[in-house]
């Protein structure tokens, strides 16, 4: 009985389109940040020196890991995000332990 239920739970969700759920978030995401920026800014709490450098690295980031996803695809990206995972979690237990 359950496990009826679940095949025809999980036909009805593939048929629906998880990138539109996809862009709603980043849409939310992003009129959450425009609408933080200019309250921080009115109350003086944006260092510009930081804020503006670090805003085009990130342009330029998601644009270059884009580009190498969509050339290169995922057996290039996989083995580079597990890499990037050990290399962030040997950081974190080095400032744990530290």
């Amino acid at each position: 009985m359950f496990f009826r239920i679940h095949r025809r739970f999980r036909r009805r969700v593939s048929r629906r389109r998880p990138y539109i759920a996809s862009g709603s978030a980043k849409l939310l995401n992003l009129a959450s940040k425009a609408a933080a920026l200019p309250t921080f800014a009115a109350s003086g709490n944006v260092l510009y020196s930081i804020a503006i450098p670090a805003a085009l690295c990130r342009i330029a980031g998601c644009y270059a890991g884009a580009h190498v996803a969509l050339t290169r695809g995922s057996k290039f990206i996989r083995p580079m995000m597990i890499g990037v995972f050990i290399i962030l979690m040997i950081k974190i237990l080095w400032d744990l332990f530290a």
